[in-house]
């Protein structure tokens, strides 16, 4: 006897599980990731301009010159129009001027130099006041002409009474004259001792005025290094003018070369909403400039056949000219995350090189993507 046995709700669940889990897998296209082994070709694309853009005015004024028209191919930062300049010109000439008078001024500032030499010559000033208040220390402390000046004085004064010592026992011996020479020689060490001895006390005088002198040459050096500082700090100042009025030189060029409309990319000028003096507003577009050196092809594919990760793998774009099918080379830069939910398509784009200009934008044309995906030579 055969027994069945019912299927639990868990395994019922579980086997619904396995079945969905076979069947979603392959249909979220994981696997797609890899380059395709065969081509994908997406027919009726069409071509796109890569890159293009309106190129306003940026100050407000009249238009004085227009340098290129409609069609001509202009290059990055080619200049197609200018606005009267003016008054932005007259600015750039002035602040040119103020820069140069004050890189003038810098230059003749002779504030921190005189300071310096003042302080060199102040601190010289010291220091020969401070030898001369060690030389009247010494003159002051010095007894060597005072006793001297004694022992000349004891010198006379004892041949002073030989002298009269010996008129006085022979009358005759010595002469008036000769004691009058000696008393000179007496008298004159007793002024020598006085003068010593006003010599030192003039030097011990000597000694507070060289004290004096530091001290008001020491406060004056003090003055001068407050003086040297603040030369410093205007010399500092001056530096920082200079450095803000050159950044106002380069803001008033800014805004003088603001007057001039230029190019933003290499292209072909398609459109000019504004003639020759005609007055412009900031923001206005002037003209239109289409870059046409390299395209963008868009198409669509199945969903099932291409995924993000395929993006930079080679393309082939085919197009028609003069009857004769041409394929140039390119490479697939997008891939659109969203399925078109109607037909289950995806986006794609492919940027081709178009230097030669064989190609132009709204051509319709075809795109193969493939691994091996050649171009003409």
């Amino acid at each position: 006897m055969t027994h069945h046995i019912a299927p639990t709700a868990s395994m019922q669940k579980l086997w619904i599980l396995v079945v969905s889990f076979q069947f979603v897998i392959p249909a979220n296209g994981i696997f797609a990731a890899d380059p395709p082994a065969n081509p994908i070709v997406a027919r009726n694309c069409f071509v796109r301009v890569y890159e293009e853009a309106d190129i306003p005015a940026l100050e407000r004024g009249a238009i004085t010159e227009v340098f290129c028209e409609i069609g001509d191919h202009v290059d990055a930062g080619t200049v197609l129009a200018k606005l009267d300049d003016s008054e932005a010109a007259i600015a750039v000439s002035l602040s040119e001027l103020e820069l140069a008078i004050s890189k003038q001024r810098h230059t003749q500032s002779l504030a921190e130099e005189i300071a310096n030499a003042k302080i060199l010559e102040t601190e010289q000033v010291i220091a020969q006041s401070q030898t001369k208040q060690r030389i009247a220390q010494e003159n002051a402390n010095s007894t060597v002409a005072v006793e001297k000046a004694i022992k000349s004085r004891d010198t006379a004064q004892v041949e002073l009474n030989r002298a009269l010592a010996a008129r006085d026992r022979f009358s005759g011996s010595v002469s008036d004259s000769e004691l009058d020479r000696l008393k000179y020689l007496r008298d004159q060490s007793e002024l020598e001792i006085i003068a010593a001895r006003e010599a030192q006390t003039i030097a011990a005088l000597q000694i507070q005025v060289e004290e004096a002198s530091v001290g008001t040459a020491s406060a004056t050096l003090k003055r001068l290094e407050h003086e040297l500082r603040l030369a410093k700090s205007e010399h500092r100042i001056e530096e920082l003018e200079i450095d803000k009025l050159v950044q106002q030189v380069k803001l008033a060029q800014i805004r003088q070369q603001r007057r001039m409309l230029t190019a933003p990319f290499s292209g072909v000028l398609t459109e000019q909403y504004h003639r020759l003096g005609e007055w412009l507003e900031p923001g206005e577009p002037v003209f239109h400039v289409m870059r046409l050196d390299r395209l963008l092809v868009e198409g669509y594919v199945d969903a099932n056949l291409i995924h993000h990760s395929m993006r930079g793998i080679p393309a082939a774009v085919t197009f028609n000219e003069n009857g004769s099918s041409h394929t140039v080379r390119g490479t697939l830069n997008y891939v659109s995350p969203k399925v078109d939910p109607v037909n289950q398509q995806v986006q794609i784009q492919v940027i081709v090189d178009n230097t030669d200009g064989r190609m132009r934008p709204g051509q319709s044309v075809e795109i193969t993507l493939a691994p091996e995906a050649s171009a003409e030579k």
